[in-house]
């Protein structure tokens, strides 16, 4: 059954009622916001699906780019071009010289698992095959 649950936006001070069946998570935007406000941000420059342009950079600095309708991290894209496959859960794509906007080919590396205690991809060594994890994949 949904209840009403009476909010003030954070933007524009309104009171705003929200129908819910379950009680207003204070990390929910949806949540914090009218319908009017909320509407105003998807439209303006700050929703990445509104952007215009090809590639920007998002504020952890990875540069992102459009392909086909959506955004994606460049440095992935680029190992995924390198490789000639898809990433796997578990690839992770790392920046030798630390620089997350410099995403040249030479510049990436293919780890696997987490970054802090990730193994370089081309280091693992397959148990059956006995090839590197690069080179099997």
């Amino acid at each position: 059954m949904l209840q009403e649950y009476k909010t003030i936006c954070e933007k524009c001070g309104v009171e705003f009622s929200s129908y819910r069946k379950r009680h207003l998570c204070p990390s929910d935007k949806k949540a914090r916001y009218c319908p009017d406000c909320r509407l105003a941000a998807m439209h303006s420059g700050l929703n990445p699906r509104s952007r215009k342009e090809a590639r920007y950079t998002d504020s952890a600095g990875y540069v992102n780019v459009r392909i086909g309708k959506v955004f994606v991290p460049e440095h992935r894209y680029v190992m995924e071009q390198k490789l000639g496959r898809k990433l796997v859960k578990g690839e992770i794509v790392h920046h030798i010289d630390g620089v997350r906007s410099n995403n040249a080919p030479e510049n990436l590396e293919l780890w696997v698992n987490t970054h802090v205690c990730g193994v370089r991809a081309s280091t693992l060594i397959c148990p059956h095959c006995g090839r590197a994890y690069a080179e099997a994949a």
